[in-house]
């Protein structure tokens, strides 16, 4: 995407890199591998790209991008409505991230 002059990038669905499952390198944590691949993200963008994380746990994501979003499109609403459930639900996912 930056070789096509993109200069933000929108990184979605980020904690699925984050779950607990069998690694190359054994004894590297599902944290761990989150941030070294973060790392390579950033990398790969190179400067002047702005990189904006969604869905992303919260503490090994810090200081690895510009920008996190985490808004309503986690649970149900109505447009320009917050429910109370959906409130409940970006809670509950911000708490577990």
């Amino acid at each position: 995407m930056v070789a096509l002059g993109y200069r933000y990038l929108k990184l979605d669905f980020m904690f699925v890199g984050s779950v607990e499952a069998p690694r190359y390198e054994p004894n590297v944590t599902s944290m761990e591998a989150y941030a070294r691949a973060c790392e390579i993200l950033a990398a790969a963008a190179g400067d002047g790209v702005y990189l904006l994380a969604s869905g992303e746990p919260f503490l090994p994501s810090a200081g690895r991008f510009h920008a996190a979003r985490t808004s309503s499109d986690i649970a149900g609403s109505f447009p320009g409505y917050a429910t109370w459930k959906m409130v409940h639900n970006i809670a509950r996912m911000n708490a577990a991230r």
